[in-house]
């Protein structure tokens, strides 16, 4: 096990211990504990379409992919975040089969906890897919001790 691996648990359990005693409490929400893999949500309104997501524990300022399905053939789909007045992602055009795909990055600025990703189409119809932020300190702590032993390496 690599030293990295072997603090991680120390670190992040020593950053929220200090975050409660220090009059900050987190709840850890439902997607938090989900396992990694794909998400789907189903918030069609009058069809059948569906949303998923590629990571649905992103750090911020990770790539993500978010498809949808069931959408009109050349219908042009739009990627919104609610949290964020509708915020734009991004829009893309259905293929014949109703499927569409967006590549975005989630945004940095965004608070912590369930955030949902709204697609909808031209047509009107929607789907909702979503994510959970954890505290931007650990955040920052994983990336470190993502960084930390490729850097170690190469200085030894």
């Amino acid at each position: 096990m690599s030293l990295s691996r072997a603090l991680r648990p120390v670190v992040l359990g020593l950053v929220a211990g200090a975050l409660v005693t220090g009059g900050l409490t987190t709840a850890a929400s439902p997607a938090a504990a989900a396992p990694s893999g794909v998400v789907a949500v189903d918030a069609g309104t009058s069809g059948d379409a569906t949303a998923a997501i590629s990571d649905p524990t992103p750090l911020r300022g990770d790539r993500v992919t978010v498809t949808g399905a069931g959408f009109d053939a050349d219908e042009e789909v739009t990627a919104s975040l609610p949290s964020r007045n509708h915020g734009q992602l991004g829009s893309a055009v259905a293929g014949a089969d109703g499927r569409v795909s967006f590549a975005v990055s989630v945004p940095t600025t965004l608070p912590d906890g369930d955030q949902e990703v709204l697609l909808t189409g031209t047509s009107g119809e929607r789907a909702s897919t979503g994510f959970a932020l954890r505290p931007l300190l650990e955040d920052v702590l994983d990336r470190f001790l993502r960084w930390w032993p490729e850097h170690r390496a190469d200085a030894g």
